[in-house]
């Protein structure tokens, strides 16, 4: 189970989770015999908090383990205090991971509340055309307003700056994320790799990108460019590849020995990407 509610941000709904660890707002328990059932108690304080924009919403999924996988079903019910009609916000939009040419890429657009307009995604202000490549989206009930585009293979021509904009005489717009495609530090490797390589010796540093990606880097105070010991490249897609490089520990000159603080910049056909390292 889980509420939206617009907390701070006037026309900006939050999603949480609702927990069963009491707290001063709202005391959550459940029951799963044959019906699964959940009790929600809002505080005073939580109503008149939230008094004139809270849903309530349920969720069951069931694990198929077929070719479908999973279905869930949903429910969303308006329980505010306070009902304005026509009342509706736009989902905060969660951070994107910046994609890699190729990669297929779906922009969200949400609406809730009593009625709400209908809504679509636009880039730099300006509509989206559902072509080929590109496939769009839209669904709207009493309490939903959906739209969302897809586009089947990223490359240079999405990038921009994405709003959720209603689609009628108000022109209400949202903003959600800018999009660019660049090289990607892929963090959860560099981790992985090291976690196995432990020492005072050096680092592995593991990069994503488009067609000629490559790696500089230099310590961040004097300028010293580093030397990379060992370069692997690997094909992911045929619009991508990995760079893995072994950055070698400092030598005894730099300090502090083991805070060797550098600046690294990764680039492709698409752009760049600069960052920075401790070993």
């Amino acid at each position: 189970m889980a509420i939206y509610a617009e907390f701070e941000e006037k026309n900006e709904v939050h999603f949480k989770f609702l927990e069963s660890e009491p707290n001063p707002y709202v005391n959550v328990t459940y029951e799963r015999n044959s019906t699964a059932t959940g009790t929600v108690v809002f505080s005073n304080r939580a109503l008149e908090k939230f008094k004139t924009f809270l849903f309530l919403d349920n969720h069951l999924t069931l694990n198929l383990n077929d070719v479908v996988r999973f279905i869930t079903y949903r429910f969303t019910q308006d329980i505010s205090p306070e009902k304005t009609n026509d009342e509706f916000g736009f989902l905060e939009s969660i951070p994107f991971q910046e994609p890699l040419e190729g990669e297929k890429v779906t922009i969200y657009c949400d609406a809730l509340g009593r009625n709400p307009p209908p809504v679509r995604v636009e880039r730099d202000g300006m509509p989206i055309s559902d072509t080929s490549d590109v496939y769009i989206a839209s669904s709207r009930s009493t309490l939903w307003s959906i739209s969302y585009v897809t586009y089947l293979h990223a490359s240079k021509e999405i990038e921009g700056n994405y709003t959720c904009v209603t689609d009628d005489k108000s022109r209400e717009v949202f903003p959600l994320y800018s999009i660019e495609l660049k090289p990607k530090v892929r963090w959860d490797l560099n981790n992985l790799m090291y976690a196995g390589n432990v020492s005072d010796e050096g680092k592995y540093l593991v990069l994503e990108g488009s067609e000629g990606l490559d790696v500089s880097c230099s310590t961040f105070d004097n300028d010293t460019v580093v030397v990379f010991d060992k370069v692997q490249r690997t094909n992911l897609t045929k619009w991508t590849e990995r760079l893995e490089v072994w950055i070698p520990g400092p030598s005894q000159e730099f300090e502090p020995y083991s805070m060797w603080h550098i600046s690294c910049t990764a680039t492709d056909k698409n752009g760049e990407n600069t960052f920075e390292l401790y070993l």
